[in-house]
């Protein structure tokens, strides 16, 4: 199974509402400062250089990062029609 999430395979998981919350709830109990160690890790501004993106510090992703979180809690998914 790993090796489908290496290759980017993965078709479009279904999230229920509950499991977007569930997953909000988690995202917004990170600080500002591993959501930073993370980029700086991962070394996103660089990365960002080589796909061609504007040239940005890492103060820009995680203020990006934090409005995506705000965005998702904001925001309600699809019923699948399933009964849990």
């Amino acid at each position: 199974m790993l090796v489908f999430a290496l290759t980017g395979t993965l078709d479009s998981p279904i999230v229920t509402d509950a499991g977007r919350r569930f997953f909000v709830g988690l995202l917004r109990q990170l600080t500002d400062r591993p959501v930073r160690d993370m980029f700086a890790v991962a070394r996103f501004p660089l990365r960002a250089r080589v796909a061609g993106f504007p040239d940005s510090g890492i103060d820009a992703w995680v203020a990006a990062f934090q409005v995506t979180v705000a965005q998702s809690a904001d925001r309600s998914c699809p019923s699948t029609g399933a009964t849990s």
